[in-house]
């Protein structure tokens, strides 16, 4: 990987948070079931509250057996990976940018959702200004844990991710649908770091 390519690996992926990232959390209060699946069928919206308070939906637009393709507010689409938690497959003016990763499990998955469940992925990725990049993501469920954000308080199951260059962090309610993400970058500015809570969901019609 070349070390100016950081920048552009940071700005794609989906979701999370790292070292000393304040994400409040209580003790959950009851055992948390397996999570078979994360939510994500087409006519989903999910609203969010970013780290400067802003608000901006996103929903979800496609589906496979395999992924989903979310669109937000900002005309940003995401393919992502429905069996795990690996980089996105593909985005398209996210930022400006547009680019693309290859992802290969190299152990089993960590679905269904349950503490101590992990798995890696092998990845490279490139974007649209001809950046290359590769690495591992390793992600773990680290515990259970009780969040508040605008929607209400929810138990959830923490999933912590990461590679070389960041930290990833998603809470993951009984029901698959996440209600809180965090990205920390490792190395260069923290003007990189992310975090999302959730301000509604609105599941798609039956």
């Amino acid at each position: 990987m070349r070390l100016g390519l950081i920048t552009a690996a940071i700005f794609l992926a989906v979701g999370a948070c790292t070292p000393g990232a304040e994400l409040p959390t209580s003790p959950v209060s009851a055992a948390m079931p397996p999570v078979e699946a994360r939510r994500g069928e087409v006519g989903d919206v999910f609203v969010w509250q970013h780290q400067d308070g802003s608000q901006r939906w996103v929903k979800v637009i496609a589906q496979t057996a395999t992924e989903i393709t979310l669109e937000s507010e900002t005309g940003c689409t995401r393919r992502v990976r429905r069996d795990g938690f690996a980089p996105a497959t593909e985005w398209r003016q996210c930022g400006g940018a547009s680019g693309s990763h290859t992802a290969e499990r190299i152990t089993p998955s960590i679905l269904p959702l349950a503490h101590g469940r992990s798995e890696r992925w092998r990845f490279s990725g490139t974007n649209s200004d001809g950046d290359e990049w590769d690495g591992v993501r390793t992600c773990s469920v680290v515990g259970a844990a009780s969040v508040t954000v605008p929607a209400g308080i929810f138990d959830t199951h923490h999933v912590r991710c990461e590679n070389p260059w960041l930290v990833y962090e998603w809470f993951v309610r009984a029901d698959g649908v996440t209600v809180q993400w965090a990205r920390t970058a490792k190395t260069g500015s923290r003007d990189q770091n992310r975090l999302a809570r959730l301000v509604r969901f609105t599941p798609a019609p039956n």
